[in-house]
């Protein structure tokens, strides 16, 4: 339980991404605006949805102990990625990408996607399963990502 506890801030069948996402859609609308306008303006500087759906929270800088492979990563088959700002300036688009795609969701799926997803992931289903219980959503996370961005631009 102790390595648990060194990786994790959360409930670690819950992805950093939709923590953050749901923290984020609680925000005051101020807050808001100026996340949807800072992912307007890098949205070109923005992480596959692939990769965000499998990143590490930023700041956390939790990580697995040597030789432990988290839950996550070993029911996605994907590596789990620890994202750093790097020596652009830029500020990270975790959070305003963590709301858009949540603002997203809901508008194609309505508000009850967030219960719909935290019910999903906590019987470790990954996005791909959940995507298929959607009514309004593609079958993959590639089509996601092209609906997502035509989204955007309106």
């Amino acid at each position: 339980m102790a390595a648990l506890e060194e990786r994790s801030y959360g409930d670690p069948r819950m992805p950093d991404w939709f923590d953050e996402a749901v923290a984020v859609l609680c925000e005051p609308e101020d807050m808001r605006a100026e996340r949807r306008e800072a992912m307007r303006r890098g949205v070109g500087s923005r992480r596959s949805l692939t990769d965000f759906f499998a990143m590490d929270y930023p700041a956390a800088g939790h990580t697995a102990p040597a030789g432990v492979q988290p839950e996550a990563e070993q029911r996605s088959r994907r590596p789990r990625i620890t994202i750093t700002r790097g020596d652009t300036g830029e500020p990270d688009l975790f959070y305003p990408q963590a709301l858009s795609v949540a603002e997203f969701l809901i508008e194609r799926e309505g508000p009850e996607v967030i219960g719909r997803l935290a019910e999903g992931f906590a019987r470790e289903l990954s996005v791909d399963d959940m995507l298929l219980q959607g009514r309004n959503l593609p079958e993959d996370v590639n089509a996601l990502e092209a609906e997502w961005l035509r989204w955007l631009e309106g």
